[in-house]
């Protein structure tokens, strides 16, 4: 039997009978729906270019002994370092005052450190921290845009220059002699790559193609059929092919991207997604195989399959502004870093995010926060006005319930019920005064 107590107490809605676990839940909602906000806020990876200006970049080239290390020669006749693409150290004491620094090469055990500009070849010493004319040979007046180590000790060293071809030094740089054998005399270097075997040697040319060396630079021949006749090439590099196991060579080219399997004998375009643009740098990691990036006049693209498709490598780059040249930094064992040179130097990844995003962030957050607050105090209000003293008659106490066997009381002989006689007035009705009363009898005389 249900006491007094107990009907008094008022019929809660489930919504306030489980508000602890309906809490819960939300909470747990809304966190995920805040990372699933924040997720969608976040913008992709994007270049970046650091907060540090050094000028507009033309050489950018890896330490093969410090991988996370990247130097950077610029146009006003500077050369940088960075070991994390934000920070840069200015490392050019000893250079000629606005000599643009178009090369640079370091010897593969890091030891030596070379700098082709449009004065010559300079040397850095690691013990003073300078750089020293090394251009005993070369022909005066002549820039260098090209330099590689060809040998495992750094004693041989190839530069490219702009109208005298190929120059070559076996003392690291000291002196040099041409080294032009095959070349056109004022063959105009672009690029220089050497393979790991230091004999074989590409040279990309511009109005000529690519040639080939095998034999350290000694001597050279053409190397260009499937070419375009009189295609200016820019560089040249060995990507090893994934499933055949058989190093590929790209080149990149004023007609976009070409690729050869057979160390150069034939090339065929191998530019879809680029097509003809110019592919002025091409850079690989050889951690990577089947895997290259290339600087273009549309932007930075990468291949995944040895040339045979590119894409773009996100945004963030500026419109309009060819990448002259394109790095990839390893700043540890299975992370990379790439480096492009365009108006300033860029790298990717990025290392901000725009202002634009974390104000949206701010603004949904703070939208988010706000509604569960609402939700939170009005929850906490629907829960008050439930309580026995906010509920109306709560207090009032039911009437008492019958039982079925109990005594019901039963209406007098004088009741007014179904009909019977009306219950005699024994008072006013209203306040009016009580109707008067007159004696059968009195009343038949007066009539008669």
């Amino acid at each position: 039997m249900t006491t007094p107590d107990q009907s008094a107490r008022p019929v809660q809605p489930w919504y306030v009978k489980h508000q602890r676990s309906l809490l819960v839940a939300g909470g747990i909602i809304a966190f995920f729906v805040v990372i699933a906000v924040l997720s969608a806020l976040t913008p992709p990876a994007a270049w970046g270019a650091p907060s540090q200006s050094i000028g507009h970049p033309l050489a950018l080239v890896v330490d093969p002994a410090h991988t996370n290390t990247v130097a950077v020669g610029t146009e006003q006749g500077k050369v940088f370092t960075t070991t994390d693409g934000q920070s840069w150290l200015d490392q050019s004491a000893g250079l000629p005052a606005n000599a643009a620094v178009s090369a640079l090469a370091y010897a593969a055990d890091g030891t030596r450190f070379l700098a082709g500009t449009s004065a010559g070849v300079y040397a850095f010493s690691t013990s003073n921290q300078k750089w020293t004319a090394s251009t005993s040979g070369l022909p005066a007046g002549d820039g260098v845009d090209a330099l590689a180590f060809a040998s495992a000790d750094g004693k041989t060293v190839l530069a490219g220059t702009e109208h005298n071809a190929v120059y070559r030094s076996t003392d690291g740089g000291k002196t040099w002699s041409a080294s032009a054998s095959g070349l056109a005399p004022n063959a105009d270097i672009y690029g220089l790559t050497v393979l790991p075997d230091n004999k074989t040697v590409y040279a990309a040319l511009i109005g000529a193609g690519v040639y080939r060396s095998g034999d350290g630079g000694a001597t050279w021949a053409a190397s260009a059929a499937g070419l375009p006749q009189n295609v200016d090439a820019f560089s040249v590099v060995p990507v090893q092919n994934l499933q055949t196991h058989v190093q590929s060579l790209l080149a990149g080219t004023s007609q976009g991207v070409f690729r050869s399997d057979d160390s150069g004998a034939h090339w065929a375009a191998s530019s879809t997604g680029i097509g003809t643009t110019r592919a002025i740098s091409l850079a690989a990691d050889s951690r990577q195989a089947s895997f290259a990036v290339a600087g273009t006049d549309r932007g930075v693209y990468e291949t995944l399959d040895d040339g045979a498709h590119w894409q773009t490598i996100a945004k963030g780059l500026p419109a309009g502004q060819p990448i002259g040249v394109v790095a990839i930094a390893a700043p540890s064992s299975t992370t990379q870093r790439y480096y492009a040179a365009a108006d300033h130097i860029y790298t990717y990844p990025g290392y901000a995010t725009p202002f634009t995003a974390w104000l949206i962030r701010g603004l949904i957050l703070a939208a988010l926060l706000g509604t569960f607050i609402w939700l939170g105090t009005r929850q906490r209000r629907i829960v008050r006005s439930m309580t026995p003293a906010n509920v109306p008659f709560a207090n009032t106490p039911a009437p008492p319930l019958r039982s079925r066997g109990a005594a019901t009381a039963r209406p007098s002989a004088t009741s007014h019920i179904r009909g019977g006689p009306p219950p005699r007035a024994t008072g006013h009705i209203r306040g009016g005064p009580p109707p008067p009363t007159t004696a059968p009898d009195e009343a038949t005389e007066e009539e008669s």
